[in-house]
């Protein structure tokens, strides 16, 4: 498991934007759990959750936006789907 490989290396957690909260919540935790049965103190400030966001300066701005994200999910699922052992979730 990656989030185990980087508590044994005694690296920070970066997590993907994709995940949904509830499996993020289940990373940090196992995270959080490795880091201490390792004899460390877990430290919230190791953990960083990627997210996208963009500052719409009117709605037409937002739309194009909104719609460029989904497509590049869109890209980035198909090209995940491919490679063998992938965490994929579904964001609908």
């Amino acid at each position: 498991d990656p989030d185990r490989r980087v508590a044994e290396r005694g690296c920070n957690l970066l997590l993907d934007q994709f995940a949904p909260p509830q499996v993020i919540g289940e990373r940090i935790a196992l995270f959080k759990s490795e880091v201490e049965a390792r004899g460390r103190v877990f430290r919230p400030t190791d953990v960083v959750v990627a997210r996208d966001v963009h500052i719409a300066k009117d709605d037409a701005d937002k739309a194009a936006a909104l719609e460029r994200n989904v497509k590049s999910r869109q890209r980035i699922h198909a090209v995940a789907r491919e490679r063998p052992g992938a965490r994929v979730f579904d964001m609908n």
